[in-house]
Parts: C-alpha cells; structure tokens; sequence
C-alpha cells in the first residue's frame, strides 16, 4: 500500500479505552498502573504496545504520545526502540 494513500485514524479518548482494556486482557495488568514504572515483564510489554498503537494506527508524534502516557519523549522513544 502506498504510504500516500493511507488514512491514519484521529485518536480520542474512546480508543484510549479500548486499547487500554485489550491491553488489561492480554497482558492481565492493572488499568490504572500500566504507565507508573513497573519493571514487571508483562506492565513493560502492555506499555509498549500502547505506544507501538498510537504511533503507527494514529501517526501521533513522540512528544503526542508522551503528553497521552505521562511519559517524557526519550522515555517514549526508547519503548519504541526495545
């Protein structure tokens, strides 16, 4: 697909809420402390994915992402990165 021709969806605080109760599922952690600094595998593992979703399902930028997450953007980057 044409990178053109995508159409990138605009992110609300409804697909936050969806995300966030997938990601509660799949990876059994808790709403309210996925973004407070568990080193915990599976908290790690939710958090990235977040932020893997908001970055290429809604193109939102690293400083975006880090406003949504309370995280600072070269926290943003390096879950991006590992």
């Amino acid at each position: 697909m044409n990178e053109e021709n995508k159409t990138k969806l605009k992110f609300s605080h409804y697909f936050h809420e969806v995300i966030i109760k997938e990601l509660v599922k799949k990876f059994n952690v808790a709403e309210d402390e996925i973004f407070l600094g568990s080193r915990r595998k599976n908290f790690i593992q939710a958090k990235r994915m977040y932020i893997f979703v908001l970055k290429t399902i809604f193109d939102l930028t690293l400083h975006e992402i880090g406003d949504i997450t309370n995280l600072q953007s070269h926290v943003v980057l390096n879950q991006i990165l590992f």
